[in-house]
């Protein structure tokens, strides 16, 4: 039954993204998109998962050839605000930036699930205010990058430093 949720919640969460394209960033944003994307799941109902917050628990990124680690839930709130602050204070914001920040937010890894999802959506958004046309992942052109992805977060600095292409 959480599929079916999960799929409804998408549409709505890229109507939210639709809506609300021409906005900044914020924490509040992220965590809203999260919580469009959840409500009404089994994970809705389980307080350790934190629908619409930041994580409450530590958790990695598992796949590939080793986990990731992500940043500790002591430390979300304010990397995701440095990271929002460094993106936003760019008058111009290339496509580079968008996916530099996307990257970014994946390592904080600041939700206990649905961290791809919101990150992806605000992929999208993002190219839309910054007038680049904006792409669709798909699972068939996600998957065949998938372990490059994974790499490139698994090798990218530990926190709290800043890690710059």
């Amino acid at each position: 039954m959480d599929d079916i949720v999960e799929a409804r919640n998408r549409f709505r969460a890229f109507d939210h993204v639709l809506d609300t394209w021409g906005e900044p960033l914020s924490p509040d944003y992220l965590r809203a998109m999260h919580r469009i994307l959840k409500s009404g799941t089994a994970d809705a109902a389980n307080p350790v998962m934190s629908v619409g917050e930041f994580k409450k628990f530590s958790n990695v990124i598992g796949g590939a050839v080793s986990d990731v680690e992500t940043a500790s839930p002591e430390d979300v709130p304010h990397l995701v605000g440095d990271l929002i602050d460094s993106y936003e204070g760019k008058s111009v914001r290339q496509f580079e930036d968008i996916v530099r920040f996307h990257r970014e937010l994946e390592r904080i890894h600041p939700f206990s699930d649905g961290n791809g999802r919101v990150g992806r959506l605000v992929m999208f958004k993002e190219c839309l205010r910054a007038g680049i046309a904006p792409f669709i992942i798909t699972e068939a052109t996600y998957m065949p990058m998938a372990k490059e992805f994974m790499r490139v977060l698994r090798d990218t600095r530990r926190f709290p430093e800043r890690h710059e292409p």
